[in-house]
Parts: C-alpha cells; structure tokens; sequence
C-alpha cells in the first residue's frame, strides 16, 4: 500500500524535530511528536483497513541490517509507534505537554515512563501521577531519571513469566527456519525456479498469507490447511506454520517472534509468494539487488 500522502506530511516534521534536537526545549520536542502522531491517527481513521504495526512496518520498510534487505525509510517504528501514543494522550487529556512537561530537561525519562500514562495495566493516577510529573520535571541529571523511572517500572510493571521462559522450546523451529531462509535465498539468488515451478500456486499463496499472519496477531488467520510440498524448502516452512499455528495458539507465536525478528518473516513470505509463477518469480527478482 502506498502511504505518501501520509509520509508527505509527517517527513517535513520529523526534518523540524532532527533539526532543531538540542537547540529547543525538550518539551518542544515532544510537540513535534504530538503532530506527528496526529496525522498518523487521521490517517489510521482514513484507512480502516491497516493496523498500526502494518503501517509502521510499510513506512519504515524492511530493514534488519542484512545486506540483502533495503530500508523504505529512515522513521524508526519505535519512534512512530511513540508520537502516535503521545498524540493519543494529549487527545485524550492524560497529558498536557505544555503544562505537564514543561520542565523536563530530557525526552528520556519521559519516554521510559510512557507506560504509565497509557497502558491500562499501569497507568498512574492522583498522586501516584503527580509524583511521576514531579520527578520528570526536576533538575535531576537525566540518567539519574531514566534510573528511577526504571525502578518504578520494577516495582509496578511486574512480568510473571521471564521474557526467555519456554522460549528453548521452540529451538528447533527457530533453527529450521534460519535453514530454510538461507536456502530459499540463495535459491532466488541463483536464480533458481526450477526446484519451486511444480508447486500448487494456490497453496504457495496460502502459505505465505500463513507467513504474514505470523507477523502480528492482527491477520485473519486462513480456514485452509497448507498441503505438502515437492521442495523441501517449503515443507520444512510448512511444519513450522503448522506447530505456530496448532490449536490457533498466540502466545507460541509471540515466543516466536522473540527468536525471529518480524521483518525477517515477512521478507520469506514475500520470497515463496514469488514462486507462484515464473513470471512472478523473474519480476521480484528484477527488484532485489542482487
């Protein structure tokens, strides 16, 4: 999906931001963001159609420091996922940038302290807030802030699993499809089709669709069962999608994309999707840089 109306309004803000970091107060700062998460939310209303973590992913392409993966863009997720919030706050009068924030000396803490203005679970309240806009808004040296903001997350944002809990079990999986990855590329590297143009086009489709729904919990998930492949490649893509996609569980799925960055899923589901046809294969190739 193209999203230049969107871009052509949040670049030249985020150029105003980059720029002017350092030489304005922090609390400046904050109101570009607040902009720029105002346009994403009347996008996002436009276009009912897209996630927010489609569309971070749209506008900041494919980047993951690999050589044969481009970047789209130069507006980290994170940053756009983090204005988007903070518009929503203003929006929402949680927060008032200009009178709740007009004495921090760095975006930092703020931003460590997000959750607790937005997130269900742990927003803050009454005093507990005023004590936390107090402590944002002090003379303090920023790392000595980011450090105790850290401490209140501690202390109030407790996880009853270990992010690595359970997260060897999937092990295998993990290895499999690193294996399988690197086979599939260097098959589209080579120039390979002839080991993929047996292969049903319906069930590549259907298991690359498989592969995006793994991306985030948003997909519709497909009522159709992926049938087996002649290429072993794909069957070994296969067994994973049907282990993360068993009984329709998310959690192992959100194990899952601890181990294997979402890019990277979404980069192979592209490479089988182009094994539908020749023609199709020959087209994705003429766009990699290869």
């Amino acid at each position: 999906m193209n999203h230049n109306k969107l871009n052509s309004k949040i670049y030249p803000i985020y150029g105003k931001y980059k720029e002017s970091l350092g030489k304005i107060a922090p609390v400046n700062s904050l109101q570009y963001w607040s902009k720029i998460g105002k346009h994403i939310d009347h996008y996002l209303k436009e276009n009912k159609n897209i996630s927010k973590t489609k569309l971070f992913r749209d506008l900041y392409g494919k980047s993951e420091g690999a050589d044969n993966i481009g970047s789209r863009g130069y507006i980290a997720r994170e940053f756009l996922g983090r204005a988007h919030r903070l518009y929503l706050m203003e929006n929402n009068n949680i927060i008032d940038i200009k009178r709740d924030l007009s004495k921090i000396n760095s975006i930092s803490p703020f931003r460590e302290a997000m959750p607790f203005f937005d997130n269900k679970k742990y927003i803050f309240k009454g005093k507990k807030k005023k004590d936390l806009l107090e402590l944002l808004n002090s003379s303090r040296n920023s790392s000595e802030l980011v450090d105790e903001v850290r401490l209140l997350q501690k202390k109030y944002i407790k996880k009853s699993n270990p992010r690595t809990q359970r997260l060897s079990d999937l092990k295998s999986e993990v290895k499999l499809f690193i294996d399988s990855y690197n086979s599939i590329y260097e098959d589209i590297k080579e120039n390979n089709f002839k080991d993929y143009k047996n292969e049903d086009s319906e069930n590549i489709i259907l298991i690359s669709s498989y592969l995006q729904c793994l991306t985030a919990e948003e997909f519709i998930i497909p009522n159709e069962s992926i049938k087996s492949f002649n290429n072993q490649n794909l069957n070994n893509i296969k067994k994973i999608v049907d282990h993360l996609f068993e009984k329709k569980h998310a959690k192992v799925r959100r194990r899952f994309r601890r181990l294997i960055p979402v890019n990277r899923i979404m980069q192979i589901s592209e490479y089988i999707a182009s094994f539908e046809s020749e023609i199709s294969f020959n087209r994705f190739r003429s766009t990699l840089n290869l």
